[in-house]
């Protein structure tokens, strides 16, 4: 039996950018609930951008939030890990010198923003609903960051990993969140590390762990995770890791999956075998 069903959202459980779900989702995840499953959403986002999408049934979610840096369950938290002041300063200034890259500085609760960033502080708080904040200067903050996001309007990842990774490649966790944004993190944390700690708090077994995703910062997720599930539109990277693959976001993929183990919470190699990765 799957105890635990962690899924992606931007790209898997939605598109990117998105900020509702068809009301199907709230009716079978509620009806796991009952029967015994823990429904968590892992993601970049900050909890209160994604307690948003699932308001119907927001306190029966586990939110695995900023990449891994942020857990919480029935209102409480259960892991809270920032990088430190230095570090988190650091970061701002050497974003500021990567041509066309601004920065995005998440404390688990508000996502700040220094004027000039308007572009990509439209985007997280219109399309992502983040709780958004504009400031004059990303430096006076003095509460540590937990995920620093690098907004580049295209080809994020190329120009970030020229400009910040041969300096913080080794001494952060660095992870494509998409092609307009580059999360970092206090290195050793990812969702893959942030849900191995859920296992462990709830007594979860890895075979009783599902997870699904489509991007390289799900990579660690799904393996620590007995099932591991590709979105159809998944990077190649996230598809070859994966046992099985489902259908797009656009398909909602997802609730295919969610729907399949329902019908047989008993039997998780046949409710799954549908979506089973033809290799070779």
């Amino acid at each position: 039996m799957i105890r635990l069903f962690v899924t992606d959202l931007d790209g898997t459980l939605m598109p990117e950018g998105g900020s509702s779900i068809v009301p199907r989702y709230f009716r079978v995840i509620t009806e796991l609930k009952e029967k015994g499953m823990i429904f968590g959403a892992a993601t970049g986002r900050p909890v209160n951008s994604v307690e948003k999408v699932f308001a119907p049934i927001r306190d029966e979610i586990l939110y695995i939030s900023e990449n891994g840096g942020y857990v919480q369950y029935g209102g409480e938290i259960l892991l809270k890990d920032p990088m430190t002041m230095e570090d988190s300063r650091r970061i701002v200034r050497d974003t500021r010198l990567a041509p066309g890259c601004y920065g995005i500085y998440d404390t688990g609760t508000i996502s700040y923003f220094e004027k000039g960033a308007e572009e990509a502080y439209h985007v997280m708080k219109d399309e992502f609903r983040f709780d958004s904040e504009i400031i004059e200067d990303l430096l006076t903050l003095d509460e540590p960051c937990i995920k620093f996001t690098v907004y580049r309007n295209d080809d994020v990842e190329a120009v970030t990993m020229e400009h910040l990774g041969p300096k913080w490649a080794d001494k952060m966790q660095m992870a494509c969140a998409g092609h307009r944004f580059m999360d970092m993190m206090k290195k050793g944390v990812t969702k893959g590390t942030a849900l191995k700690k859920v296992q462990e708090h709830f007594g979860i077994l890895p075979e009783e762990t599902l997870a699904i995703g489509d991007n390289i910062n799900d990579l660690e997720m799904l393996d620590v995770a007995g099932y591991s599930i590709a979105i159809g539109s998944a990077r190649d990277e996230v598809k070859e890791k994966a046992d099985y693959v489902t259908g797009t976001a656009s398909e909602d993929g997802v609730l295919m999956v969610l729907e399949a183990l329902l019908s047989d919470m008993d039997n998780v190699d046949r409710a799954l075998e549908q979506f089973r990765r033809k290799k070779g």
